[in-house]
């Protein structure tokens, strides 16, 4: 009898640490510390996920609960990389996000001219470019075994980076572009309006920029130097993220990035 009790309670504060969808998703602790500031990838493809929410939307925080829990995730900026992009279409409907930008429903839209597809929704997954609906079964994807080439991140002085990328065999069409994102962890907000009037929102891997420019080649290297843009958004922790793209899609090709130990 008390075995079946034991089970019977077990299982109530399973359910109740779970999302709405039933499925368990653990708070985590941010670390406050970050060793380094150089960025490197192996040579397999880092795999970018990027979830396009919103805080006006009523079924986007139990995708963004998920994203939070990757934070503790061993294959975090070796295996893959999220980020959330906070699109500002549902800002009319009683709420206006506080991190939802113009471009990022732009963004958006372009993915959906690039898969031809009709409509924008959240939340909504990319992976690699492509939709990626198979996230109902709320695991991270496998490993890549994709071999594409090392990417590279060296700080030079405050913000500044010096990017390279060094190709493996196979060959890229037409111009290389650089984009890079700072990234917002342990963000907090009162929703007091909205489809989501009364809830605490918390967000990390939130998209706090994004900038972009063309890679120039060097033989077999492509590189660039950049500049961290300055973010008026406080957050308990900061991250940095680069990925490459074609000229032609907005597909990652490779990605790096980790956690930044200074507020830009």
């Amino acid at each position: 009898m008390k075995k079946s009790i034991l089970i019977i309670f077990t299982t109530f504060i399973l359910i109740i640490l779970s999302n709405q969808r039933g499925f368990f998703i653990p708070e985590v602790a941010l670390s406050g510390e970050c060793s380094s500031q150089d960025y490197k990838s192996g040579p397999l493809r880092t795999q970018l996920i990027e979830l396009y929410t919103s805080q006006g939307c009523s079924s986007c925080p139990p995708a963004e609960k998920w994203v939070n829990a990757l934070y503790a995730h061993a294959g975090l900026y070796r295996d893959f990389i999220p980020m959330q992009f906070h699109v500002d279409y549902w800002d009319y409907i009683g709420w206006k996000d506080p991190y939802a930008k113009p471009q990022y429903s732009k963004r958006q839209r372009q993915y959906a001219t690039e898969w031809s597809s009709g409509q924008v929704y959240t939340p909504a997954f990319v992976k690699n470019g492509k939709e990626w609906r198979t996230i109902i079964a709320r695991r991270p994807p496998e490993k890549s075994t994709e071999k594409v080439g090392v990417l590279q991140a060296l700080k030079k002085a405050k913000g500044s980076y010096q990017v390279r990328f060094e190709p493996s065999l196979q060959k890229f069409k037409g111009p290389l572009i650089l984009h890079w994102a700072l990234l917002g962890h342990g963000l907090a907000t009162s929703v007091t309006r909205g489809e989501n009037s009364g809830k605490a929102l918390k967000n990390n891997f939130t998209v706090l920029s994004h900038r972009q420019k063309p890679l120039t080649r060097k033989q077999e290297r492509f590189q660039a130097e950049v500049k961290i843009a300055p973010t008026a958004i406080k957050a308990p922790e900061y991250a940095l993220v680069f990925w490459l793209t074609t000229g032609h899609s907005q597909a990652a090709i490779q990605a790096t990035g980790g956690c930044i130990n200074e507020v830009i």
